[in-house]
């Protein structure tokens, strides 16, 4: 692991220069129990109907907390690290950035890496899925 991939303590941390703290977002498709990761930047909203789009569902909404815990044992942090049974979609424009902060699967840490390098280990799909800022602010 490189240094820029060890895992750092987030309390109080602050995005690099040329950095983009994500969130990631666990999505069910409406008519079955299809799950997806998004991953956008911290700042942004989720396009439910472009992310459903790229997984192939005719709609999507976001899980529920107890989704998100028998999925995954637990609620409070979701990595689109380590789920290579879940589809990954990043958004297309993470990956202008030189580096990018993504959970780590504990609450408190988190990991500086490469878009791209995000997009390979997941093996994610980049497109378009944040909201433009024009329809929600």
């Amino acid at each position: 692991m490189s240094p820029a991939e060890q895992p750092r303590r987030s309390v109080g941390l602050a995005a690099p220069c040329g950095c983009c703290a994500t969130k990631s977002l666990l999505v069910r498709s409406r008519r079955d129990a299809q799950f997806a990761i998004a991953v956008c930047a911290k700042t942004e909203k989720v396009d439910l109907h472009r992310l459903a789009r790229q997984c192939g569902w005719r709609k999507g909404r976001l899980a529920t907390i107890v989704e998100i815990d028998q999925l995954f044992g637990r609620s409070d942090v979701i990595s689109p690290i380590g789920h290579d049974e879940l589809t990954v979609v990043i958004d297309a424009t993470l990956l202008e950035f030189a580096t990018v902060l993504v959970g780590a699967d504990d609450q408190h840490a988190v990991l500086e890496m490469d878009p791209r390098d995000l997009q390979r280990r997941t093996h994610a799909i980049a497109a378009p899925i944040a909201l433009s800022r024009s329809r929600w602010e």
